[in-house]
């Protein structure tokens, strides 16, 4: 929901996280459309991604973390809840991205048809 030039984010009735953002004349270009944001069940970690084909993994202070790239924009972005896995999907491929491990290359996934959504189960299958 954009509201008064700031993007805000309800995690839940009882918690929320505020991202503020300057529009600019800039952030208006089709490249910077934020599609796709997931919240990890703490609250800690904010993942983003959009038509730039980047996802960005934040803190809940909004400092980057780590980032990867898909082929085409990002359609879908989900959190393991069990661990530090992300899932994302573009039109083209899907990426499970392990956090915290940079030596190992993200699993990348061609696509037969476009995933537009995606979760993990509480378990984290």
């Amino acid at each position: 929901m954009i509201q008064a030039n700031k993007i805000v984010i309800m995690v839940s009735d009882t918690f929320e996280i505020k991202i503020e953002r300057r529009i600019t004349d800039e952030s208006r270009s089709a490249e910077n459309i934020l599609r796709a944001i997931d919240v990890s069940l703490d609250g800690s970690r904010i993942v983003m991604g959009g038509n730039d084909k980047v996802v960005v993994i934040f803190t809940n202070k909004l400092e980057p973390i780590s980032k990867y790239k898909h082929n085409s924009p990002v359609t879908c972005i989900s959190i393991n809840p069990q661990n530090k896995i992300v899932a994302s999907c573009s039109l083209e491929e899907l990426i499970l991205y392990a956090e915290g491990n940079e030596n190992q290359a993200p699993v990348k996934l061609k696509l037969q048809s476009k995933i537009m959504d995606m979760h993990w189960s509480p378990d984290g299958t």
